[in-house]
C-alpha cells in the first residue's frame, strides 16, 4: 500500500505556486478537476490492457503487472521501459519535493513569520543543500527501502 502512496507524491506541492497563480481560486480545481479525471482514464485504460495480455489471475498474482503485460505481449527487455518509466515518476516527485517546498519558507518569511537570513536566494540555498544531500544520500544508499519499510 505504501508504494501506491508514492505514486500520488508531488500533488500537493502544486499549491505552493498559489500566490504566483493568476486567480487561483478558479485555476487550482479545474487543474485538479482535469488531471485527476485525466489520470482515472490513464489507469483504467491500462487496466483494460492488463487485464487481456495476463488474465485475471495474472494480474492478481503480480507485483509488477505493468511490466508483467508488456513482457507478456512485446519480449522480457520491453519489461524494462516500465522501470524507465517509473525512474521517471520517481525523479519527477522528487523535484517536486526538492524545488517547490522551499516555497513555503519564502513565503513565510516574506510574510515576517519566518526568519529570511540574508539575500533571498542564499536562504533558499541554505534551504535547499541539506534536503539535495539528504535525498541523494538515500538514493546512492540504497536506504529508500529502509524508509517504506520493506
Amino acid at each position: 500500500m505504501i508504494s501506491v502512496l508514492w505514486a500520488y507524491e508531488g500533488w500537493q506541492y502544486v499549491t505552493y505556486t498559489a500566490g504566483e497563480t493568476v486567480n487561483p481560486q478558479r485555476t487550482f480545481p479545474l487543474a485538479f478537476f482535469i488531471g485527476t479525471a485525466a489520470l482515472i482514464a490513464i489507469y483504467l485504460f491500462a487496466n483494460l490492457g492488463y487485464v487481456p495480455a495476463l488474465g485475471t489471475s495474472g494480474v492478481a498474482g503480480s507485483t509488477r503487472v505493468a511490466a508483467a503485460a508488456l513482457a507478456a505481449i512485446l519480449s522480457h527487455g520491453a519489461g524494462k521501459l516500465v522501470a524507465v518509466a517509473i525512474l521517471m515518476s520517481m525523479f519527477s516527485a522528487a523535484n517536486a519535493i526538492i524545488l517547490n517546498a522551499p516555497r513555503v519558507y519564502y513565503a513565510m518569511a516574506k510574510d515576517g513569520l519566518f526568519f529570511l537570513v540574508g539575500h533571498c536566494f542564499l536562504s533558499l540555498v541554505r534551504v535547499q543543500l541539506p534536503r539535495s544531500r539528504w535525498l541523494s544520500e538515500i538514493t546512492s544508499e540504497n536506504s529508500f527501502n529502509s524508509l517504506r519499510g520493506t
